[in-house]
């Protein structure tokens, strides 16, 4: 606003001349380094005048001109007259010139302070008359350490270069009273590192200020200035007596929160209670503060540590067990996958978390195999072909490797926009690709190639549109779809435990797409697997299992002709090609075999064998918006170089804005937007392209995909050809 008054002041005396004096002493200008629309000459003294004239005439030729004294009006000896009559701003006294023109503005004599008076002038840019009236009124401070912390933080060294004098010494006091501190002569880099320090001390040792707690809150949640603080942290030391239960919870230490992992490593070493460490831990999850500081991880290892398998024994039935697996044990399972791809590296702090694990999961084992070898039978055959017949319009996402953990933790990311049935079969055994995935299709044998899949499925829905996950794009338009996702097995196979990364990246792509399914149409989309699969995290040799000689043995089991009487294994009568027995350990540990180790399935755990079909059935509900098009008959057999596309809608379609697409080959190449008449209807027209084409219909406002046809030029001639 000061600026603004300025500016008036200088357009006034600039009407009869080119060239503006402005004289002040007080040097309160000095910041100002550019006035828009003028060339800006300064001076220091007045034996400086001939060369400013001089300058004036000749560099700034022809251009408007500001010659700033830094002197008074009375040493200026010919500038005054060089400008011309009336071409002076007095700025003698800034004091007496700003309470001038607040008198002018708000119509009120101003009792301020001379120094809070300017230093509101210097950091009034951008501010209006409101501003200036709490200034004026005292209701608020002129100094926001807000709006500064930004640029101070970001870059230090360039915010003292930028910044007013005064306002830096003034800036630099107020940090200093939020950290409790006396004030100091620091630069900006010294002073950032000083109220750095003193937050991380602070969150260290749990006796940080409310104002600095305040202050810190900003800084993490500020995205821009999160690089910032990392910097910071990078070179601060976190004192060796700091412990999580006496920290702040919201502290941003990576070297506490490993530190916690190496305490509970020592107590479930030593037998030690870990209660006051799972307590801390507890409360710094539970804050909703500093979040980016805060490892995803921690409550995976929460979960961990608070698991409870006691009362495991209860569920005595193939049933319970499962639903117990499902409901529980499945969270842990997902948290110790996450752990797994965190601490895999550092084996010393793994170890005792995967020895509590294991000891839960023993647990498991033992109800499992007491009632699945009697009870248990495979529920996987034709699972596609019955999610298909659900509705008129469906997807089902078929994938390979997606243990029943992920697609809970799918679940729960859709759990507010979609209603969900967590219905769970059992897998074809062994539980391996070529056996799940031809069972998936509808066929109770093992077939190892796509096509006689895709036959016997297209055999019941010969409309089926069946795509790879990469070819998804936004020109399915098909009443039933089969998406094939094969990205987690994959992975697995080819990259074993390396690849827990990618699978955690997994969760939320398959979400995504199910939330982009819905968008366009699909009401309800299924979700289902071949198999799952196991995590052997650090394995011993001694944890690998020796099979008998003379046997065909996988990774999970082994196939042979042979009768074996060994209880130590589990038998099933079943034909599997080259075998008329199949055995599985009762144990999730691979049997010793060639090749690499990690990820693994095939064998007859829960973690393998429980398989979902989940129901997404989008909450959106079907639009009361209906819109089709009309001549699709015409559009199977187009003729001539141009078509088009005729539209009828229902009322709630009229005055609606659509977007029609031509797709080609699966991509869009033209799209035109119509708006729905009065009467209900709208027509566009597209050129015929070379290649398969198909027109989609999408609302606008919801993306949701109303309408489809393919487009199909004739090879008949059409009378245009004849003449």
């Amino acid at each position: 606003m000061f600026r603004e008054w300025l500016i008036q002041d200088i357009e006034r005396a600039a009407v009869k001349s080119d060239r503006v004096v402005i004289s002040d002493p007080s040097k309160f200008l000095a910041g100002f380094s550019s006035f828009s629309g003028y060339d800006l000459i300064t001076l220091n003294s007045n034996a400086e005048e001939m060369e400013a004239r001089i300058a004036a005439q000749t560099v700034h030729s022809g251009k408007k001109v500001i010659l700033l004294c830094f002197f008074p009006k009375h040493d200026i000896r010919h500038l005054l007259e060089f400008a011309g009559i009336g071409a002076y701003v007095d700025f003698d006294n800034p004091d007496s010139y700003i309470r001038k023109k607040l008198y002018e503005s708000l119509g009120v004599n101003v009792g301020l302070p001379e120094a809070k008076l300017l230093l509101s002038a210097k950091l009034s840019d951008g501010k209006d008359l409101r501003w200036w009236k709490g200034i004026v009124n005292e209701a608020i401070e002129p100094l926001d350490k807000y709006e500064l912390l930004p640029g101070f933080i970001e870059n230090p060294v360039r915010f003292k270069e930028m910044t007013d004098e005064d306002v830096y010494a003034v800036f630099r006091d107020e940090i200093f009273k939020h950290m409790g501190k006396n004030t100091m002569p620091l630069d900006a880099p010294a002073l950032l590192r000083e109220l750095s320090a003193t937050i991380f001390a602070g969150l260290a040792y749990n006796n940080i200020s409310e104002s600095l707690l305040r202050l810190y809150y900003w800084w993490c949640n500020s995205s821009n200035l999160q690089e910032a603080m990392k910097a910071q942290l990078s070179a601060w030391n976190l004192p060796a007596n700091v412990r999580l239960q006496t920290a702040h919870p919201d502290h941003p230490f990576v070297a506490l929160d490993k530190k916690v992992i190496e305490e509970i490593g020592r107590c479930l070493r030593n037998g030690i209670s870990y209660i006051d460490l799972a307590d801390a831990l507890r409360k710094r999850i539970k804050s909703r503060h500093a979040e980016t500081f805060k490892p995803s991880w921690l409550e995976d290892l929460l979960i961990l540590l608070d698991f409870d398998s006691s009362s495991m024994y209860r569920y005595d039935s193939l049933a319970k067990v499962t639903e117990y697996y499902r409901t529980k044990f499945a969270k842990l399972d997902a948290a110790m996958r996450h752990l797994y791809n965190q601490w895999l590296s550092e084996p010393q702090l793994l170890r005792p978390l995967q020895e509590l694990y294991e000891s839960h999961l023993k647990s498991l084992l033992s109800v499992w195999f007491s009632c699945a070898p009697q009870s248990y039978q495979p529920t996987q055959l034709g699972i596609v072909a019955q999610a298909l017949t659900e509705g008129n319009k469906v997807a089902v996402m078929v994938c390979d490797g997606l243990r029943l953990e992920i697609a809970e933790a799918i679940a729960a990311k859709l759990k507010n926009t979609a209603e969900i049935s967590h219905a769970v079969r059992y897998a074809k055994l062994p539980s391996v690709t070529e056996n799940g995935m031809s069972a998936l299709f509808g066929i109770d044998e093992v077939v190892t190639t796509t096509a006689p899949r895709f036959a016997k499925l297209q055999g019941t829905f010969p409309d089926v549109d069946i795509r790879w996950f990469d070819r998804l794009g936004s020109d399915v338009s098909a009443q039933k779809l089969v998406v094939l996702y094969g990205d987690i097995d994959n992975v697995g196979e080819h990259k074993g435990l390396a690849g827990l990364k990618d699978i955690n990246n997994y969760e939320a792509e398959l979400a995504d797409t199910i939330r982009r399914l819905h968008g366009i149409g699909y009401q309800k989309v299924f979700l289902t697997s071949d198999h799952g699969f196991v995590i052997t995290g650090i394995l011993d040799e001694a944890n690998k299992i020796i099979a008998p000689t003379g046997v065909d043995v996988k990774e999970r089991f082994f196939i042979t002709d042979e009768f074996i009487n060994d209880s130590g294994f589990i038998r099933r009568e079943d034909n599997f090609p080259g075998s008329s027995y199949q055995y599985y350990a009762k144990s999730d540990k691979p049997f010793k075999t060639r090749g690499a180790y990690g990820y693994a399935h095939g064998g007859f755990t829960p973690q393998e064998c429980l398989i979902p079909m989940y129901c997404f059935n989008s909450l959106r509900g079907a639009s009361s918006l209906k819109v089709e098009i009309e001549n699709k008959v015409e559009l199977s057999a187009v003729t001539g170089q141009y078509f088009s596309v005729k539209l009828s809608g229902n009322d709630n379609s009229k005055g609606k804005r659509l977007r029609v697409h031509l797709y080609v080959d699966g991509f869009s190449v033209n799209a035109n937007i119509v708006k729905i008449s009065d009467t209900g209807d709208a027509t566009t027209e597209f050129e015929v392209e070379s290649g398969n084409m198909s027109i989609i219909v999408q609302d606008i406002d919801s993306g949701a995909q109303l309408d489809s046809a393919p487009v199909i030029k004739s090879h008949s001639r059409d009378i245009d050809d004849l003449f």
